[in-house]
Formats: structure tokens, C-alpha cells, sequence
């Protein structure tokens, strides 16, 4: 019988499904962690600057996205990293980037996972 390493609190449905496990649970948080912006929550010490580097296309905005995302993902002590994957595809005519970042799981050995997101504000 399968047994779930990690386990969390649902923030999408928690009435139809309470918890989420393993990925689902960890992806959950990972979109937490990229999503607040800094300083947002008082006692955490995670949080990320996106809105602050949203506002151009260019080179250099695409390498501070990265690295943003990057370090997103080091604060969840559940992720590795042995990939470092992170791809960014800008998007100028929706003014958003979509990232697509590779990761392992602490416990889930030998397995690769996938999370994208679509950051910035669709006009």
C-alpha cells in the first residue's frame, strides 16, 4: 500500500479533498512562494519581487526572472534541484512570461517534475 511522504492542507478545494500529498503538495506550495509578492507575510521569511521586474522584455529582466524563480524554489526544503531547469518563454503581446521549472523531490528519488506558471498581467 502506497504510502504519501509529504502531506498538506488543500488551498484549492479543501472541502471536496482536505489534503493534498507528495507533489500535488509540494507543487501547492511552490506556487505559494512564487506567487506572494515579498515581505507580504509577516514571520515567513520567503516572498518574491515578480511585480517589480515585470515591466520590461528585455535580456536583463529575463535572468532576474530566473533567478527570482530559482530562488523560490530552494526555499521549499522538500525540493531539489539537481536539474537547475528553469526556462522562461516571454510573452510580449500578453505581457506575461510563462516559466517552466524542473525540480526532484526529496524522498521521490530518480523522478523528475514539472511546474509552470504564467507571471505578469494579461492586458
Amino acid at each position: 500500500m502506497y504510502q504519501p511522504i509529504y502531506s498538506d492542507v488543500n488551498r484549492v478545494s479543501p472541502r471536496t479533498q482536505p489534503l493534498v500529498f507528495d507533489l500535488d503538495s509540494i507543487q501547492q506550495s511552490l506556487d505559494m512562494i512564487v506567487r506572494t509578492p515579498a515581505r507580504q507575510r509577516l514571520f515567513y521569511p520567503w516572498g518574491q519581487t515578480l511585480e517589480n521586474i515585470l515591466f520590461s522584455l528585455d535580456v536583463q529582466t529575463l535572468y532576474r526572472l530566473r533567478n527570482v524563480v530559482f530562488s523560490a524554489l530552494t526555499q521549499d526544503p522538500r525540493v531539489t534541484l539537481p536539474y537547475n531547469n528553469i526556462t522562461l518563454d516571454a510573452q510580449p503581446q500578453q505581457k506575461t512570461f510563462k516559466v517552466t521549472a524542473l525540480f526532484g523531490i526529496k524522498g521521490l528519488t530518480g523522478q523528475q517534475f514539472q511546474q509552470v506558471w504564467t507571471i505578469g498581467s494579461p492586458s
